[in-house]
C-alpha cells in the first residue's frame, strides 16, 4: 500500500472507536441512562391501605402492586359475621364493585378499631368460616391479620385464628400477611408469642408488617427523624424473624414490610415527613425489604382549614400523593 494512502495510527484508531462510543451514548440514552452517573431509584413493592367503603381519588397513586383493604371486622350485633368497617356488608354490591375495579387486593382483618373476628367468633368452624365469607366477597385468597392493642395479649383468639388459617391455608392456599406493633427495640412479647402460634398451628407466614408508627409514651421527647427508628425496628425484627422461623437473612428482610403513617402521627409530637419517606424507600432498596405500605391513600394530601390531621390527611405540607410516590419510587415519578 503506498504510504500516501495511510493514516497515522492514532487517526485510524479514532476511525474505529468513534462510531462504536456514539453507538453506545445512543444505547445509553435511548433506555434512560443518566449522564452524571447516578442510578435511578429502584421500585419498591408498594401496597397502601385504601378503605374498604369508599374510594379516594388517591387510591392509585403511584400505581400500587397491591391495595389492603380496610378492615373486615365483626359485626356488633351478630357478632361472628364480617362486616367493612363495623357497618357495611361485606358481600355489599356495591363495595363488591368497587373493589372489583382495584385490581389486586388483600383484606386485612382486624385493625386498632371494631372487634376482630377471633374474639367474636366462638369456635374455629364459625372463625374459619367468617373469614373465608369476607376472602369470597373480595374475590381474593390474600389475607393480613392486623392484631393490635388488646386483641395482641388475647391468648384464647390468638389461638383459635391460628387453627382457623391453617385450615383456610390448608383447603385453598391462603396468602397469609401479619401487622404487628413495633418498637425501635423489635417486636415485643405478645406479637412474639402470637407469631410462634401461627407457626406452631403449621401456618406458612408468607409476610410479617411492621406499623413503624405511633410509639407512645415511650419515646415523649422524640426529636430524631421517624425514618430512623423505623430503621431500627425493622433491623431489631428482622434478628427476631430468623430466630422465630429459622429464615436466612436475605429471606428475613424478603419477608419484612414496613407500614408508616405519613405526616403527624397519633402521637403529635412524631412526624413522618417527605424525607422521611425518601430515606425509608432508600433502606428498603438498600436491605432488599419485601415491600412497603401506607396508611392510608386517603390521607395522602394537606389538610385544609379546620381538618384533622390524623384522620383524613397528614398535617404537613404536601402535594397530593407525595408521600405514596416517594414511597413506591423515591419520587421519580412525581
Amino acid at each position: 500500500m503506498p504510504l500516501s494512502s495511510r493514516r497515522p495510527p492514532s487517526l485510524a484508531l479514532a476511525c474505529v472507536l468513534l462510531p462504536l462510543v456514539l453507538l453506545l451514548a445512543g444505547c445509553s440514552g435511548a433506555a434512560g441512562g443518566s449522564t452524571d452517573g447516578a442510578a435511578p431509584p429502584r421500585r419498591v413493592g408498594f401496597a397502601p391501605y385504601v378503605s374498604a367503603e369508599s374510594a379516594s381519588t388517591l387510591d392509585t397513586t403511584a400505581h400500587p402492586d397491591e391495595y389492603r383493604l380496610a378492615f373486615a371486622v365483626a359485626d356488633g350485633r351478630r357478632r361472628c359475621v364480617p362486616v367493612w368497617g363495623g357497618t357495611e356488608p361485606v358481600d355489599d354490591p356495591a363495595v363488591r364493585k368497587r373493589i372489583a375495579r382495584l385490581g389486586t387486593v388483600r383484606v386485612s382483618f382486624g385493625g386498632e378499631a371494631g372487634t376482630e373476628l377471633a374474639r367474636a367468633c366462638g369456635s374455629v368452624d364459625a372463625l374459619a368460616a367468617a373469614y373465608r365469607g369476607a376472602l369470597d366477597a373480595a374475590g381474593t385468597d390474600r389475607a393480613d391479620f392486623d392484631i393490635e392493642g388488646t386483641a395482641l395479649g388475647d391468648t384464647a383468639a390468638n389461638a383459635r385464628r391460628a387453627e382457623a388459617i391453617a385450615r383456610l391455608r390448608s383447603g385453598a392456599g391462603l396468602d397469609v400477611s401479619v401487622t404487628l406493633p413495633v418498637m425501635p427495640e423489635g417486636l415485643e412479647a405478645d406479637a412474639r408469642a402470637m407469631l410462634r402460634g401461627l407457626r406452631a398451628a403449621g401456618v406458612r407466614v408468607g409476610e410479617v408488617n411492621l406499623m413503624t408508627m405511633s410509639y407512645g409514651s415511650a419515646y415523649p421527647d422524640a426529636k430524631g427523624p421517624m425514618s430512623a427508628y423505623g430503621e431500627r425496628a425493622a433491623r431489631a425484627a428482622q434478628g427476631q424473624l430468623r430466630e422465630l422461623f429459622g429464615w436466612s437473612s436475605r429471606t428475613a428482610w424478603q419477608r419484612l414490610r414496613m407500614t408508616v403513617m405519613p405526616g403527624v402521627n397519633d402521637v403529635p409530637h412524631e412526624t413522618f415527613t417527605r424525607a422521611d419517606a425518601r430515606r425509608t424507600h432508600a433502606f428498603a432498596v438498600r436491605v432488599g425489604l419485601g415491600g412497603l405500605s401506607l396508611w392510608a391513600s386517603f390521607r395522602d394530601r394537606p389538610c385544609a382549614a379546620g381538618e384533622s390531621s390524623r384522620e383524613r390527611c397528614t398535617g404537613v405540607a404536601q402535594k397530593k400523593g407525595d408521600f405514596a410516590r416517594l414511597l413506591a419510587d423515591g419520587g421519580a415519578a412525581g
